[in-house]
């Protein structure tokens, strides 16, 4: 089988990535696009260099690039509902975050939607270092755009 449902190639894979990129935008409290996201964003790396005798450029393209590392953490660790891999190093956890940290008010003492909150991932190591210890995912994701957006051609090269 080649492909998923008429998906085909690198290049049909980042526009379903932007367009997950889009619904993320749309609604960033919701954990099941974030997820699909960042799934998807890892994934393109696979789409892009397939098989086994393209191992080591992934290997390498995934050394050079913190931004895919994450993605390839976020992805993975999501699967397995925790990393069960040592080379993952970049995401200490994601979840929620907000304007008061959780716990700080009683259930039900504010109504659902009077204080702004997020989805945020708390980054280690060298991600950190590039991109902060606490990043909101629509944050998260425009880097991740910024990536693919640089590094994507028609001839399906990175460049």
């Amino acid at each position: 089988m080649k492909g998923i449902f008429g998906l085909e190639n690198a290049n049909q894979l980042f526009e379903k990535l932007k367009w997950e990129y889009s619904s993320l935008l749309e609604d960033d409290e919701n954990p099941y696009k974030s997820y699909n996201f960042f799934v998807t964003a890892w994934h393109l790396l696979e789409w892009q260099y397939p098989g086994k005798e393209n191992g080591a450029v992934r290997t390498q393209i995934k050394k050079d690039n913190v931004i895919l590392q994450v993605c390839e953490h976020l992805a993975i660790g999501a699967k397995h509902f925790e990393p069960t891999r040592q080379n993952l190093k970049s995401v200490g956890s994601s979840g929620k975050g907000g304007v008061w940290a959780e716990g700080t008010w009683a259930p039900g003492v504010w109504a659902d939607g009077t204080w702004a909150t997020w989805l945020e991932v708390k980054l280690e190591n060298e991600a950190a270092s590039l991109f902060g210890e606490v990043v909101k995912v629509k944050i998260l994701a425009d880097k991740v755009m910024e990536y693919w957006e640089c590094n994507i051609n028609e001839n399906q090269e990175i460049i």
